[in-house]
């Protein structure tokens, strides 16, 4: 199995995460064409076909990202604030649903002005009480939102949780100055049926041309402060690493109802949303 999982869920020793050079230093036939064509600025990878897996029992018990997105009108005024919230998870002195962390990311919106920071925390109960954290309106409503003077109103929370099933290719040790897309559809049937259209050698050929080394794919948590909302079966949450932003716009582009991947396939719905994040921190909570 893949050793990308891990090195995010930080269950095994860092020398143990890695592909040997080798692995990493193939490049399929097709790719060698696509990579001449990508544009001024991308930095294209050669994933194998083979790259990938959905058997994640090595990794450790289910678990995925959980966050926020958030409009900042103040990054100076927001940063003492996470900054809090990141030594709190560090301690202990932090909501029960944070305290077993192993592993976020501080992100800032390419183009905009949200922010996030993503913690990966066990599937179940922990995912769904952090969801609830989000809440901003209503009789749930978090009062922790009214108070925050370096919050954009203007922006909605679009907030996640998701439990991964599939990993391709493996990260590098520090994500630090790369980037995440955050990208989120509905599929009207089982994850097991969207696996081969994922890893399709099409699919793999556009990925690698793009520069994207590492994704996870998550299907999408329903509960309470969850924002996306999909008439399909399953929700998919995928968070591509990715080597520039030139590759990220390149995704983003893709990422389009109309495009080659999705126009033909009728089990795909909407709501597409995206979101290009810089990676302003890569921390480790739990090794």
């Amino acid at each position: 199995a893949a050793p990308g999982l891990a090195a995010l869920f930080g269950s095994v020793a860092a020398e143990q995460l890695w592909f040997p050079g080798a692995a990493l230093a193939k490049t399929p036939a097709a790719l060698k064409g696509a990579a001449a064509k990508t544009s001024v600025g991308i930095k294209p990878v050669s994933v194998g076909y083979d790259e990938w897996t959905t058997d994640l029992s090595a990794f450790g018990p289910p678990a995925g990202p959980l966050g926020g997105a958030v409009g900042c009108e103040d990054y100076a005024a927001f940063k003492p604030v996470i900054r809090s919230f990141i030594d709190g998870i560090k301690s202990g002195e932090c909501p029960p649903w944070a305290r077993d962390a192993t592993r976020g990311w501080l992100l800032r919106e390419e183009g905009g002005n949200r922010v996030m920071l993503t913690i990966l925390v066990p599937a179940g109960q922990a995912q769904k009480d952090g969801l609830a954290f989000f809440i901003d309106s209503g009789p749930k409503a978090n009062p922790f939102w009214k108070e925050q003077a370096w919050l954009d109103r203007t922006e909605q929370i679009q907030a996640t949780a998701s439990v991964g099933f599939l990993i391709r290719g493996a990260p590098p040790p520090n994500m630090t100055g790369r980037y995440f897309g955050q990208y989120r559809l509905g599929w009207n049937g089982r994850k097991e049926d969207w696996v081969p259209l994922f890893v399709s050698k099409e699919a793999t050929d556009f990925h690698n041309s793009v520069g994207i080394p590492f994704s996870v794919a998550h299907e999408i948590v329903k509960a309470p402060g969850n924002t996306y909302k999909t008439k399909a079966k399953t929700g998919i949450e995928v968070f591509h690493l990715i080597n520039s932003k030139a590759g990220g716009d390149a995704m983003n582009a893709a990422f389009d109802p109309n495009s080659p991947f999705f126009k033909d396939e009728k089990r795909y719905v909407g709501p597409y949303e995206s979101i290009l994040w810089k990676i302003e921190e890569d921390i480790v909570f739990k090794a």
